[in-house]
């Protein structure tokens, strides 16, 4: 079940709550990492395409 950062009924994963900076630091980094990402993918398909 998905957590949303006014949900305070779900404390399954969480026993204290989150700052919203917090969250928002999260989500950066989880952004950051997926950029990170496809930025490789992309450049192996680069790589891909120029070979002859």
């Amino acid at each position: 079940m998905k957590s949303y950062a006014g949900d305070k009924d779900d404390k399954q994963n969480n026993s204290r709550a989150k700052e919203p900076s917090s969250i928002a630091n999260d989500a950066a980094k989880k952004a950051e990492m997926e950029m990170e990402s496809i930025k490789e993918e992309a450049r192996s398909e680069m790589k891909r395409q120029q070979k002859p």
